[in-house]
């Protein structure tokens, strides 16, 4: 096995002179291991990385610094490289660009131990060019005082075997950044033990005309302060498909905890669709609005499992779980909609606007609600079908 430091190179550990050839030279070297001391570097553009290999500093010691508002700091395009370690940071306000920047063709990467400060995006997974990008591991990573109203911790365009975990994503004034994580094409996907905090939306799941999202997982999240905690939304004929959420915690959200919509009702010929999501064990709780919000049509097949939707409508009139007219395939198991838990009731339990097709709601406690369980009312809005069930 072969090492090499990035000083060998002539890279400059004391910010005092541009270290961007230097650090060009060492991304391209074709040594199995680089070690970047512990310092600050500073870049001017975009280093690329072409060559496999195993790149790694000390976490929170090894900065690459750049003094550019817009160019990506690393640009990776290759199969088999390793980032552990590093820092990223900005000398000037950031309005463009990435911390890392994964384009199209690459495989296998794996990024581990890595901080951004000021950043505008943390990491984009650029759009699809005729190659396509596979098998991307990101793990213990902070993602810190993005630009606020505009930064997103990861924009995703495409890709395969996306898994993200322990992420955590903050600003220290608690003011918000766009997004934690924008997907906007992409197929399976599993975000883990991570932490979005202080963003519009924590994940939101944005399928465009043309775009097809599956399988995103979620398991063991805390999506806290947000506009939205986790926002579905297939617009033009956009597809998200089989979201999974298991032991997530949506907290104090000022509109909702859980969104989905879609264009369904403008725009009927498109063909927009959001199918198959399932929240088992999660808490939705503390929301300024509705904690599970499909007042929007076009959403079918959900599934509720002993989860605990408590004291969310702080601002008002709102439910537990709020459902559009005519929805298609409801099911709701065991758990808590209502007060349960330490949390205090909703303003309604279960709100349906009118007909829906296929429910079945079995078991939860609807205890300690404002009004009462469903709507308002004492009895149960009209059927599309005989489907419907009450336990």
């Amino acid at each position: 096995m072969t090492k090499s430091i990035v000083t060998d190179f002539g890279a400059d550990p004391t910010f005092a002179s541009d270290s961007t050839a230097a650090l060009t030279a060492a991304a391209a070297c074709a040594t199995d291991q680089v070690f970047w001391d512990v310092g600050k570097y500073k870049i001017s553009a975009s280093i690329p990385f072409k060559t496999p290999g195993y790149h790694y500093g000390a976490p929170g010691m090894s900065i690459v610094c750049t003094t550019s508002a817009s160019d990506d700091q690393f640009q990776v395009q290759t199969s088999g490289l390793g980032l552990r370690g590093l820092t990223f940071q900005s000398a000037v306000p950031r309005t463009g660009g990435a911390a890392i920047n994964v384009l199209d063709g690459t495989s296998f990467l794996t990024v581990e131990d890595y901080r951004m400060d000021g950043a505008f995006i943390g990491v984009l997974l650029s759009p699809f060019a005729g190659a396509g990008m596979a098998i991307l591991r990101f793990s213990k990573g902070l993602f810190n005082n993005g630009v606020l109203g505009a930064a997103e911790g990861f924009q995703v365009h495409q890709g395969f075997a996306i898994a993200i975990d322990h992420l955590m994503v903050r600003t220290d004034s608690q003011q918000q950044i766009a997004s934690a994580i924008h997907v906007l094409n992409s197929a399976d996907i599993t975000l883990t033990g991570s932490n979005l905090m202080s963003a519009g939306n924590c994940v939101w799941l944005d399928a465009p005309a043309g775009a097809t999202i599956p399988s995103f997982k979620s398991l063991g999240n805390w999506f806290d302060s947000s506009v939205v905690g986790l926002l579905a939304s297939a617009v033009g004929g956009g597809k998200v498909i089989a979201l999974t959420s298991t032991n997530d915690w949506f907290c104090s959200a000022t509109q909702a905890g859980i969104r989905a919509i879609t264009d369904i009702d403008t725009n009927p010929g498109a063909g927009s669709l959001i199918d198959g999501l399932s929240f088992n064990l999660s808490q939705i709780a503390n929301n300024g609005g509705n904690g599970i919000d499909l007042l929007d049509t076009g959403t079918h097949r959900v599934r509720i499992n002993q989860a605990i939707v408590a004291q969310n409508g702080r601002q008002g009139t709102a439910s537990g779980v709020a459902i559009a007219n005519g929805f298609d395939g409801l099911d709701i198991s065991g758990g808590t909609i209502g007060a349960g838990d330490g949390w205090g009731g909703n303003q309604y339990g279960i709100y349906f606007m009118g007909g829906i097709n296929n429910c079945r709601i079995d078991g939860p406690s609807l205890q300690g609600n404002t009004v009462v369980p469903f709507n308002g009312a004492p009895t149960l809005p009209p059927m599309a079908d005989s489907t419907f069930t009450w336990r």
